[in-house]
């Protein structure tokens, strides 16, 4: 399956895990809302930068 076919969750998965080893200082900046997915992308890096104003959340469905 060629990697513009898969499905959206499918390339977050890969993009994911090749940030995880790459060898470098992985850092996000949040400047406003980060919630699911974007909040997992952020606690998935060494270090987190956020503006005062910034919002990290999950939203769970119960």
């Amino acid at each position: 399956m060629e990697a513009n076919s898969q499905r959206p969750s499918a390339r977050i998965g890969a993009a994911s895990r090749w940030m995880e080893t790459a060898p470098r200082i992985r850092i996000a900046a949040i400047n406003g809302l980060a919630r699911g997915g974007g909040a997992e992308v952020a606690l998935a890096r060494d270090l987190r930068v956020m503006a005062e104003d910034a919002d990290l959340s999950f939203v769970q469905i119960a």
